[in-house]
This record gives structure tokens, sequence and C-alpha cells, in this order.
């Protein structure tokens, strides 16, 4: 860490070793440091921060990929349903309903606690 509180050149270069290792152990060694090192690393706020930070783009990256994905997935699922196949269509269908079903439960379930954390905050507000 400098003095300015940035990381330095060598915890930028250890962190896309370190984000894609499955241990601490293995991305001390990967990074070419102690497992020492790293956990004091982890210790810094500052590394803490980007870590935290670059790991969140690697989700949210990764959630992106798979939101493209599921409209593909899902136009072939519909495909399906055409299929000539008579013993493929009714397994499709029951996928489609079940997929459908949870969807719905999913955004009730949000709603739900979009509603609570209102009442939430609207009871807060009354407190002050």
């Amino acid at each position: 860490m400098t003095e300015s509180g940035t990381l330095t050149a060598r915890q930028l270069q250890a962190l896309p070793r370190i984000l894609s290792s499955k241990t601490n152990e293995e991305a001390a060694r990967r990074a070419r440091i102690s497992s020492q090192t790293l956990y004091t690393w982890l210790a810094q706020p500052e590394f803490k921060t980007e870590l935290r930070r670059q790991r969140s783009k690697i989700v949210a990256d990764a959630l992106d990929r798979l939101k493209g994905g599921m409209v593909n997935a899902v136009a072939v699922l519909f495909d399906l349903l055409d299929s000539p196949n008579e013993q493929v269509r009714p397994g499709v269908a029951n996928d489609l309903l079940r997929i459908g079903i949870h969807v719905m439960e999913l955004q009730d379930l949000e709603d739900r606690m979009g509603l609570l954390e209102k009442r939430f905050r609207d009871q807060e507000d009354l407190c002050r």
C-alpha cells in the first residue's frame, strides 16, 4: 500500500490471479506472494474494496451473459413445443410451465418485499 492509500503495482498485478483462484492458498501461489502477504492485503480496507469491486464486476458480467443466453434458451424451448416428436413436447411444456410459475413466485416475493421495505421506511419516518 502506498502512503496515499492506493494499491501498489504489485497488488494490482496480483488481483486478477487472486480473483481467478479457488482458494487463498492458490491465490497466493499464483500471485507469487506468501499467504501471510495475502492475508495482510485482505485486511487492508482499500484492497478489500477493490477486490470486492472487481469481483462484483465479474459477477455482473456473468449475469449479463446468462441473461442473453436465457433469451436463446427460451426460444429453443418454444421451438421444441412444435417438435414432431410427441415424446418431447409434453416435457418441454412442463418445463415452460414450471419456469413460468417459478418466475411468477419470484416476482410476487419481490413485490411483497418491496411493500415491506416501504412500510418499514414509512415507520422509520414516523419515528423521527
